[in-house]
């Protein structure tokens, strides 16, 4: 029965219908609560010109979706093919962010050149960076590569709502719940950078993972006062 009911989980039709269900769940916290935005007249020339990688933590991922005012650019987001992976893809397709599968700093090589072709096309690719198994808030050097691969600059993204429910996963991921007060933040782009020194990559790398980490500090903040 365990065997009958594991193959039913990860067959497409139940993936299918319960991102579905997920998506509309998603939707009905954003359309219940109430939203606050910063940052959004200083990101939207980097938007609509592109090329632009944006990121965010994978515990914080669930209304990502929501912030993207440019239906115009195409958005592109890099989520794993394994595990739970599919279902967040499918549940971004749905909520109109394209995806392709892979990793950028684990053999991704198919996916990471598909991405820099998106960027080539000054379109959006979204990263998850200390995903899909963590640790938790710690950047992997994979989007510093695609950055410096294509010159296009990383913009941190953060959202905060004033009701959740905190998992105990890995990344304590955050359910966000309908009827709250919510803040959706754009952080400041960080420019790519031409050079292949392992200190320059790292001290880049460290600033990226600076930059996210407290932007989701200011938003979780911010929410409290």
């Amino acid at each position: 029965m365990s065997k009958v009911l594991k193959k039913l989980t990860k067959s497409s039709f139940f993936q299918d219908f319960l991102s579905w269900i997920i998506s509309l769940y998603l939707k009905l916290v954003f359309y219940t609560s109430r939203w606050t935005w910063i940052g959004l007249e200083q990101a939207d020339p980097y938007f609509n010109k592109g090329p632009l990688i944006v990121c965010f933590w994978h515990g914080r991922m669930a209304l990502i979706p929501f912030m993207n005012h440019w239906p115009h650019k195409r958005i592109v987001a890099l989520i794993s093919g394994h595990g739970d992976g599919m279902m967040v893809a499918r549940t971004f397709k749905r909520l109109k962010i394209d995806y392709t599968n892979g990793s950028t700093n684990r053999g991704g090589a198919r996916a990471f050149l598909k991405l820099v072709d998106v960027l080539k096309n000054n379109d959006i690719v979204g990263i998850i960076p200390d995903g899909p198994r963590g640790p938790a808030k710690q950047l992997a050097v994979g989007i510093i590569h695609l950055s410096r691969h294509s010159q296009a600059p990383i913009m941190p993204m953060a959202f905060a709502t004033s009701r959740f429910i905190t998992f105990n996963s890995w990344d304590k991921f955050q359910l966000p719940l309908p009827f709250s007060k919510g803040i959706f933040i754009f952080g400041d782009p960080i420019q790519a950078l031409d050079t292949t020194q392992p200190d320059d990559i790292e001290a880049w790398r460290l600033k990226v993972q600076t930059a996210v980490s407290t932007l989701q500090e200011q938003a979780d903040s911010l929410l409290k006062n």
